[in-house]
């Protein structure tokens, strides 16, 4: 029976590491140049924000506006998720070789999915206030932060393990 380690094994090679984590900046660039147009920032880069946040910023904008930033959503923010998660999971298991890390960004990727579908859901129906669905939004967005910053710590402890490991291990 193959497991899922055994995929983490087969696929966490360097070319594939280092593709995902082109594709990442790539799309990030892109998304970044995309929404760059919007002067008040969008709920995705908050930390957390509460429905009075969220509709406060969304009345700053107009609906073309508006119409950018469900665009970014839509065509990048579903795929950026997605290979980001790819380039820490593959990564995360390349130096620490555990599994169970290694499925930690794609609890990020689950959230940043709850967050996006919250967010349209919430743009689809304005100007009618759902505060419980903007309120879980902010959540959503607050537990994406989370865990992306422990993947993000993960990721440099373990390659301060390596490169203890290789500057020490080879002495002996």
């Amino acid at each position: 029976m193959i497991t899922l380690s055994d995929y983490f094994r087969k696929f966490a090679t360097a070319k594939n590491i280092i593709l995902f984590f082109v594709l990442s900046l790539l799309i990030n660039l892109v998304f970044a140049m995309s929404l760059g147009t919007l002067e008040y920032g969008i709920p995705d880069t908050s930390l957390h924000y509460t429905a009075n946040d969220f509709y406060a910023l969304m009345g700053k904008y107009s609906q073309e506006e508006i119409g950018i930033y469900v665009r970014g959503i839509l065509l990048l923010d579903f795929i950026y998720p997605f290979f980001y998660s790819l380039f820490f999971a593959l990564f995360i298991f390349r130096l620490s070789h555990k599994t169970l890390l290694s499925l930690l960004p794609f609890g990020v990727l689950i959230f940043d999915y709850l967050e996006n579908l919250s967010v349209l859901t919430l743009i689809m129906l304005m100007p009618s206030r759902y505060n419980i669905l903007a309120t879980f939004a902010g959540y959503f967005t607050l537990t994406k932060w989370v865990l992306a910053s422990l993947c993000l710590i993960i990721v440099l402890a373990l390659i301060v393990r390596y490169l203890v490991t290789f500057k020490y291990g080879r002495n002996k």
